[in-house]
């Protein structure tokens, strides 16, 4: 292994990998694939399993979707399907049309989500949002264009079963690879279904014994065809985008699928934040359903197992809805907040644990903060103060029951003796009393609360 050691300004020393770097990659497609295989350390050590994800935002392109973009154009070139100055038509929600808009500029082709993809130079056409039955359907519309126009191509991501090839030629045994075969199952999310066809299909033909899973939003048909061989949309829409079918594309007919989870929003976008603030990642919704339904089919698989799932791309693309607050409360979707944000806005008189304990006050913070979970009036359960700095929906006691079933509160999960947090909380303007902690930001918030559990935070 080529390694190179990095001084940190604080003299610590770090080790690290390099030998990734070593070698000059031909243009756009040498990049597609080859992506990492992740350990997330909190989640693994949480479920007692090996939760390992594949790092797809890492594609030139920014998602998984690049592999399928670059499969379906392969395919077509060597079929004759196209030639120089072809236009590639697809109806796409954004990853498949970034990708495609990639390599056709790489490759000198023309390309028919909506920003990216017009900078990229595609040509952009919305369409209503529709059943696949409906003629308006955006397929429809991609496949009557390219009909309508010569040299065009109608990549057809759904049922072109190129998608679900590329996954069985590159992203399975990347997966074998990487794990040197020991793989204990593999969960994804699908939309195509050429992910977890391809890879299940690989993955299956090495060891039959690897358990292959479907995860599924609200909304969607796969939970229950996997179940029960019947195409029952589960209830409610979902936030999620991308993913989740109402029918079986040809892409995911026949595909080795052993069985399906059902994942609600709420847990897509609480594992959303928890990957931010536990392990670092900055992803987009499908992505937290994935690496939520990892964590759910580790309780039934056994201790130190090793499940994979993806990383499907990153979460700049989801401003307007995933990190959203309005949004996810029209939703119904409970907000996650990295610091109560009224206690941004009011000074607080609370300078002790005791101080919000006692009657009086406990209505007046109720009336501007949110505070964490507390047993009874009197103590507060330090097991519910979890050391993730992700935030779980609580109700917070009073001695007015009024108060107590109307009102719901975040709880800003903070503990004096493992704090967590993100560079985000600059963004929200918050300061420290105690100015003498300067050096990090994870000094200056653990110093919000002293040894004596004495309140050092204030507003600006």
């Amino acid at each position: 292994m080529l390694s190179k050691t990095i001084q940190y300004y604080n003299k610590r020393s770090l080790s690290v990998d390099v030998s990734a770097y070593t070698r000059v990659l031909d243009g756009f497609r040498a990049c597609v694939g080859n992506t990492p295989l992740i350990r997330l350390p909190t989640l693994s050590k949480e479920t007692g399993c090996n939760i390992l994800v594949k790092a797809e935002y890492l594609n030139p392109g920014g998602s998984i979707k690049d592999r399928a973009a670059l499969f379906l154009i392969q395919d077509a070139l060597d079929k004759n399907l196209i030639k120089n100055g072809a236009t590639i038509v697809e109806g796409t929600a954004g990853n498949t049309g970034i990708g495609l808009a990639h390599l056709c500029n790489a490759l000198g082709f023309k390309c028919e989500k909506i920003d990216i993809l017009r900078v990229l130079g595609a040509q952009v056409t919305t369409v209503p949002v529709v059943p696949f039955n409906d003629p308006n359907n955006y397929n429809h519309h991609a496949r009557r264009y390219a009909e309508k126009h010569e040299n065009a191509l109608w990549t057809n991501q759904f049922d072109n079963q190129a998608n679900r090839n590329g996954h069985y030629l590159m992203t399975g045994p990347e997966i074998w690879t990487q794990t040197n075969g020991k793989v204990n199952a593999v969960v994804m999310s699908t939309g195509t279904g050429g992910t977890l066809a391809g890879i299940s299909m690989y993955l299956k033909e090495k060891n039959n014994k690897i358990r292959t899973v479907l995860a599924d939003p609200p909304g969607s048909v796969l939970y229950n065809y996997i179940k029960s061989g019947k195409l029952e949309r589960t209830d409610g829409s979902s936030i999620t985008e991308g993913i989740g079918q109402g029918r079986i594309t040809d892409n995911l007919k026949d595909a080795p699928i052993d069985e399906s989870l059902f994942i609600k929003d709420q847990d897509t976008v609480n594992m959303v934040f928890k990957l931010l603030c536990d392990e670092g990642f900055f992803v987009g919704a499908s992505s937290g359903l994935n690496v939520a339904a990892a964590v759910d089919l580790s309780k039934s698989m056994p201790k130190g197992s090793t499940i994979v799932t993806c990383l499907c791309d990153n979460g700049q693309k989801y401003f307007n809805r995933l990190f959203n607050k309005n949004e996810l409360s029209k939703r119904g979707i409970l907000i996650a907040t990295f610091i109560p944000d009224v206690l941004l806005k009011k000074k607080s008189n609370i300078k002790h644990y005791d101080d919000i304990l006692d009657g009086k006050n406990v209505y007046e913070f109720a009336e501007y903060s949110q505070w964490p979970p507390f047993l009874t009036d009197s103590t507060f359960d330090l097991n519910l103060w979890r050391k993730h700095c992700w935030v779980n929906q609580v109700s917070l006691p009073t001695r007015d029951p009024d108060l107590y079933y109307k009102r719901n509160y975040t709880a800003f999960s903070v503990c004096k003796d493992v704090i967590r947090i993100v560079d985000s909380i600059y963004n929200m303007k918050t300061t420290i009393a105690k100015v003498e902690y300067p050096e990090t930001l994870a000094q200056k918030v653990r110093k919000i609360f002293n040894d004596d559990n004495t309140l050092y935070a204030k507003a600006l």
